[in-house]
């Protein structure tokens, strides 16, 4: 095959994949919301003020976030304190 018809067989399939790719991204198309911007943010303030959205998925609910703080600053830095002069392996880290 010449050079010549390989680039134009090449680009021609290029071309048909990137087609292909600009309809996919065209297939889902929801329709317009109803709701004004105003009863929309009326809305999120009330889901908030009623505990609604609490978690609002900023660490995808792999974190718990503590209501309410149960030790001091003192209390564990002091921890850590006695972690670093006791020197034992933690057995989650260190094959044991």
């Amino acid at each position: 095959m010449k050079p010549a018809l390989q680039a134009t067989v090449a680009l021609a399939l290029a071309l048909a994949a990137v087609s292909c790719l600009a309809v996919e991204a065209e297939q889902w198309n929801p329709p317009a919301g109803s709701a004004s911007r105003a009863s929309v943010l009326r809305q999120l303030r009330e889901a908030r003020a009623s505990g609604e959205m609490d978690n609002r998925n900023e660490t995808y609910g792999s974190v718990a976030v503590p209501t309410r703080v149960t030790r001091t600053r003192a209390e564990v830095q002091a921890e850590g304190e006695r972690a670093v002069h006791e020197l034992k392996p933690n057995e989650l880290y260190v094959g044991g």
